[in-house]
This record gives C-alpha cells, structure tokens and sequence, in this order.
C-alpha cells in the first residue's frame, strides 16, 4: 500500500510514498511513457513526415472538388432561380391585365405603362429582365424600362419562336430562347380572349456575368489557399531539414565528446535537485560496465552503487542543501557491474536553469589507475624508509637546494638533533646549526678524482668516529652515509702503540 523509508539526505526525516501518489505524480511529470509508444514515436513520425506531402495535395484536391461542385451547383441554383422570376413575372403581368384587356385591343400604351410602373416596376425585376406586351397582331406596344427598345416593333423579328409557343399557351411554361441574338429564359402567358399576351424574358448574359464573378472568386481563394499551404509546406521542409542537420551536428558532436571521454575515462553526470535523479552519460555506463541508457537514474539508485564506506553522494546531498558550497571535488568508490570498486574523482558545479530548478553538473573521472599508482609509490616510500632505518649506518638526504628530504635515527642520535629541526623542507644551514659539533673533523682526498663526491672521518663528542661518505645525485641534491669506524679507529692505535 505504501512504503516508509528514511532519508539520510533529509537530515532523518520519514518520507511516505503513496504507490497510487508517485505514478500519478510520474504520469504527470512525463516519466511514466510506455516503452511501446516511446519505441513506436521515430517510426510514426517517418511516416507522418512522408505523408505530409501526400496530405496536402490531397486536401487541396478535396478543396478543388468541393469549389467544383459548389460552383456547377450554384450555376443550376442561379438558372433555378431565373426560371422562377420569368414565371413569376409573366403571372403577375397576367393578374395585372386579367380585368383590363381591353388595353391590349385598343393597345392603350399610356394605361399600360401606368400599370407596369405599378405593378412591375423596373427595379423589381432581375438586370436584363423585361415584361413586354403584345398584341394579337404580333405588335408591341408597351414594356418594362428594359425592354422599351422592342416597342412599337413586331414580335416575331427578334422573337421567332414566339408563333409555335403561342399554339401551347400558357402549358408551355419557361423556355429557353434567343430574343434579338442573346440568350433568354422566356414564358408567354394569354391574356383575354381577343389573342393578346404577355412576354416576361429575363437575360442568361446576367446569370453568366455572376456566375462568371463567383467563379473568379472561388478560383482566387483556392488559388490563396494553395500558395500558402506551399509556402507552410516548403517551410516545413525547410525547417526539418534544418532540424535534421542540426541533429546530425548534434549527434556528431555528441558522439566526439562521447568518445573523447570515453577515451579519457571520463564521464558527464546531471543532479535535478527537484526530481532527485541523475542523467548520466554513456561513458558513465561504459566506466562501470553497465548498458548505457538515456532514462535518468534515481537517487537512491546511484547511492547503492556508492562504497558503504564512503558515502559521498550523501555527504554532497546534505553540504548543498544546506548552501555550504556550491563546488563538489570528492573521491569516492563504485560498484562496477563485475563486482569490483572503480575509483571516481567528481567535480562539479551548482547552477540554476532558466526555470529557477537547481542543477549539480559536473565530470566523474576515474582515478583507480592513479589510486593504485599512488599506493604503490607510498608503499615503495614506506620499504625505502623502513630499509633506510633499518640500517646501522648514518643516512640523509638532500635536495638539490640542500633542503632536507628525509633520514634515520642513527643520523638523528650521531648529531644529537631534535625532532623539530628534522622535517622534511628544512634548510641544511639550519640543521648543520643545531647539530652538535664533532671533535675532530678530518677530510680524505676525493678517490675518483670526479668531484661528485666526498669522504670526511669526523669524531663525535662519545668518542665514537664515522666515516662519512657524501655522493652528488643526478637532480643535484647529495646523499650522506655514515658508517661507523670506531673499532677500526681503535685496532689502529693500538697497532701503533705496539
């Protein structure tokens, strides 16, 4: 149901995890991606970077089609709706002149007018639509404003048609014709009994002309559309293919920092103090043989790594988080995948990103070639020390600034110096000046002649007598070695006495 735990970096305090609570909150925070959708996402979005192309044109083909159909669906919307104003047209001028045909006998012009401007007014009807009144002879003799230029004429010269509609009446309804050589909707319709009709005509030059302009319309708008859906798609290409080389710059320089340091066993590593994980890179891994990865490692997840003896990542966790410091230099050990403890040296740095989140970043290198080289010379130092303090003779060192570098205790107790004078760095001045004085001090000529070294026979405040042989070193500085002579020293009085 829930796990307790206590944590160290949180100076002792009990953190309760909620299993439901933390996948919820990993949900959230966008750690919880299935490992199926992550491994299918490249391939999609190959497939839909392909498509792009296909998608477009295949829109735009769509958008042609729609304009296509719309607008042949419109031009028999725009006939439609003349058909019904040429049938309206001639069925009102036939209510207007149901009572009064006797105009059409006397052909009253004035009276007719009178009830067109009343009835049918010129503003009413469609551009190009005209109402013409005939008589039984076939003459015109009163119009709508559209059709005055008809007046006065006779039918059948730019109607010819109008002999076989007049033998239906009005069954023949609207008919597509020719009056005067321009396309026409027209319908007759008789009035009285004496052979009189109406004409009602509206032109087809009207429809076309706005049909013509909504067609222009369509045409500019789908013309737009695709010249900015190009333009969106050679700026989409355009910028994956700058994304694609800046990935590929990415990757190539990625992949040169990633040898370099795997080359120099080194390793990049990424402390979100927030989210308390690591992102660490694949020389990382590669330092402590395990697979590389790109999720982030958990904290508690790297601490296990950590030498129980050690305890750096810890130690770091709480100096930072109580602003102690702000640079990381430690040592530490880790587990590598073989079972053994890999050395690390880590640097690193606090930073706060853009977002106010703090960061630890910084280089593990790993120093177990250095660790061992450094035990090995303190273990060589320590056999040189010992074996030099093993033996009976006097020994000491110097440097080539004559400054002391190390000696024995035979030393120390043939001059009878403290402990204070003999550290190392001390001027031999300074250790010449606190040793005691010898009571005889003799020099023996050099024997190879090379100046490289010397001999002098001293004798000591105890009677003791040394012989002290002085070579120079290759860096300069000189060994001394006092080798006692006292009995030697002795035989050869005695030898003299006798």
């Amino acid at each position: 149901m829930m796990d307790v735990r206590r944590a160290t970096v949180a100076e002792g305090r009990l953190r309760v995890d909620f299993d439901g609570l933390k996948a919820w909150r990993d949900s959230l925070s966008g750690h919880a991606t299935s490992e199926p959708l992550l491994r299918y996402l490249p391939k999609a979005e190959l497939v839909l970077k392909r498509a792009i192309p296909a998608l477009i044109v295949a829109f735009l083909f769509v958008v042609a089609a729609s304009h296509f159909f719309g607008m042949m669906s419109e031009y028999g919307r725009l006939e439609a709706s003349a058909r019904h104003a040429t049938a309206l047209s001639a069925a009102t001028a036939s209510a207007v002149f149901a009572d009064a045909a006797d105009i059409f006998d006397n052909g009253d012009m004035t009276e007719a007018r009178a009830r067109l401007a009343k009835f049918l007014p010129q503003d009413r009807l469609d551009s190009g639509a005209f109402v013409l009144l005939v008589q039984a002879s076939g003459k015109v003799f009163a119009a709508t404003t559209a059709g005055l230029s008809h007046v006065g004429s006779n039918v059948g010269d730019f109607f010819p048609e109008v002999s076989a509609i007049r033998r239906f009446g009005d069954r023949a309804g609207v008919i597509e014709t020719t009056i005067g050589g321009v396309p026409h909707y027209a319908e007759i319709t008789l009035v009285g009994n004496a052979g009189g009709y109406v004409v009602a005509a509206p032109s087809l030059d009207e429809i076309g002309r706005l049909w013509r302009e909504e067609l222009a319309l369509n045409v500019t708008l789908f013309a737009g559309i695709s010249s900015i859906l190009l333009v969106i798609l050679y700026a989409y290409y355009t910028q994956v293919k700058r994304a694609r080389d800046a990935d590929d710059i990415f990757l190539e320089s990625n992949l040169r920092v990633e040898t370099a340091l795997s080359r120099g066993r080194c390793g990049l590593w990424d402390f979100d103090f927030e989210n308390r994980e690591f992102f660490w890179s694949r020389s990382m891994y590669d330092m402590l043989g395990l697979p590389g990865s790109d999720k982030t490692m958990g904290f508690g997840e790297a601490a296990r790594l950590m030498h129980p003896d050690d305890g750096g990542l810890y130690e770091i966790a709480r100096a930072i988080g109580k602003g102690a410091s702000g640079q990381v230099d430690q040592i530490f050990r880790m587990r590598h995948a073989g079972g053994h403890y890999v050395w690390m040296r880590a640097r690193a740095q606090v930073i706060r990103s853009n977002s106010g989140r703090m960061h630890l970043i910084g280089i593990a290198m790993d120093v177990t070639e250095q660790h061992r080289l450094a035990q090995r010379y303190a273990e060589a130092d320590q056999r040189l020390a010992d074996a030099i303090e093993c033996t009976s003779e006097a020994f000491v060192l110097w440097d080539k600034n004559d400054r002391l570098v190390m000696c024995n205790t035979h030393f120390q107790q043939a001059y009878g110096l403290p402990d204070s004078v003999l550290v190392p760095g001390t001027e031999r001045s300074t250790v010449n000046a606190a040793a005691a004085r010898p009571v005889i001090e003799r020099r023996i000529s050099d024997a190879d002649g090379s100046g490289y070294s010397r001999t002098t026979e001293v004798q000591l405040a105890d009677e003791r007598w040394l012989q002290i042989n002085e070579r120079r070193t290759r860096d300069g500085g000189r060994v001394s070695v006092g080798t006692d002579i006292t009995l030697m020293k002795r035989h050869q009085e005695r030898l003299r006495e006798s």
